[in-house]
């Protein structure tokens, strides 16, 4: 994800808005709740992106080493 935003001359304070609106599914739900939390406060792009790797990210990463840890039997 962060890849991409290299290639799209997007303000540091609009990175976390313009990445939600690529989310789907539950994380776009996920995303509309901690904008409901966090209402107060502008979410900085450093904010978004470590609650993504805390909700999203590193789950889908256990997930695939799971299934290789399986697939080694």
């Amino acid at each position: 994800m962060e890849e991409s935003l290299i290639q799209i001359p997007v303000p540091n304070e609009m990175l976390a808005d313009c990445v939600a609106q690529l989310l789907s599914n539950s994380a776009h739900s996920w995303w509309a709740i901690m904008m409901r939390i966090k209402a107060t406060n502008l979410l900085s792009w450093i904010d978004f992106w470590a609650e993504f790797k805390t909700r999203y990210y590193y789950i889908q990463n256990r997930r695939s080493k799971e299934q290789e840890f399986i697939a080694l039997k």
